[in-house]
């Protein structure tokens, strides 16, 4: 079981290495496109059952989206494919037990196949960091077994990721790019119930958008996540099942004082995970199943959507 151990933090190290290391090649590499897909307002880390650890890991995630050439284009016109590929460092600092730091660093592969070819982007996206104050955690009543946690934090996305990649000569659209430019406030609340086998959570995140210095400015975000999850002990693992909704609103974009056309709307999801735990680590799997969306005027289609991580605990469970 040690040797077991051994290898996996050695796949994880150098699995963090090959991340920043492929976020120091920053390729120059569209034509804008009509319509166009967006990689969406992120997610989060789902249930995380060691609230009282620090925690570093890393988390792939896959987006894409079908988008449609709106009434005036060419009739003929089949539309495009985008794909949204993001590797991220993920890690949580208890700087207090009503203090938590969470920072995240991505690595972004972004993809657009249409008529006139393949566009791409990739390299480092933009980092953010998100303080969070934990407001109740305990029991509901002295005598109750359930427990509650609500928690509410503000944070930052910072502008390191290249915005203004080109490729054939023509810049790529906004949404294809690693990164926005601009500055982002960062929003967080979350309130969950838990008792020995079931439990329950409610989480929302917000980003509010600034514009980069070309004027481009994308529209607020605001994800609403539900979900409940239950605790299953095997002889060597914790098994946290978890099934839910998830609904995202993006409001329009802007171009200095102008509003950009087809841009915005709402979508929502089912979504279905596992996560698994073993001493210091924690795999998890989620995927999300859109039925309803209303982006871009409804030329937007967003397709399933796939996340993948693998964390390590730093500190024992202080709680």
């Amino acid at each position: 079981m040690k040797k077991a151990s051994v290898v996996i933090k050695s796949v994880l190290a150098y699995g963090l290495k090959a991340l920043l290391l492929a976020g120091l090649a920053l390729p120059h590499g569209t034509a804008a496109c009509d319509v166009c897909g967006g990689a969406g307002a992120g997610s989060s880390l789902g249930v995380l059952p060691r609230f009282g650890s620090s925690f570093a890991g890393v988390r792939y995630q896959f987006k894409g989206s079908r988008s449609f050439p709106h009434e005036s284009a060419v009739r003929n016109d089949p539309g495009s494919t985008e794909r949204y590929h993001t590797l991220e460092l993920a890690g949580r600092a208890v700087l207090h037990r009503r203090l938590h730091l969470y920072a995240f660093l991505p690595v972004v592969f972004h993809r657009r196949l249409s008529a006139i070819g393949m566009q791409n982007a990739q390299g480092a996206g933009d980092p953010s960091l998100l303080l969070n104050l934990i407001i109740l955690n305990g029991p509901i009543r002295t005598s109750s077994s359930v427990r509650h946690l609500l928690q509410g934090g503000l944070g930052a996305k910072a502008p390191l990721g290249r915005y203004d990649a080109v490729q054939n000569k023509v810049m790529l659209n906004p949404n294809l790019q690693a990164g926005s430019g601009s500055w982002d406030g960062v929003f967080h609340a979350l309130y969950a119930l838990s008792g020995k086998r079931l439990g329950s959570q409610l989480e929302a995140n917000a980003r509010l958008c600034g514009a980069n210095k070309l004027g481009y400015r994308f529209g607020h975000r605001a994800v609403l996540a539900g979900n409940v999850f239950s605790s299953v002990q095997t002889a060597s693992l914790l098994l946290i099942p978890l099934a839910g909704l998830q609904t995202e609103w993006s409001g329009s974009d802007g171009q200095r004082n102008e509003t950009v056309d087809m841009t915005g709307g709402w979508s929502a999801q089912f979504q279905a995970g596992l996560q698994a735990i073993k001493s210091e680590w924690q795999l998890g799997v989620q995927g999300g199943l859109p039925f309803y969306t209303r982006l871009s005027e409804g030329h937007v289609k967003p397709t399933p959507r796939l996340s993948v991580q693998l964390l390590y605990y730093l500190t024992k469970t202080a709680d």
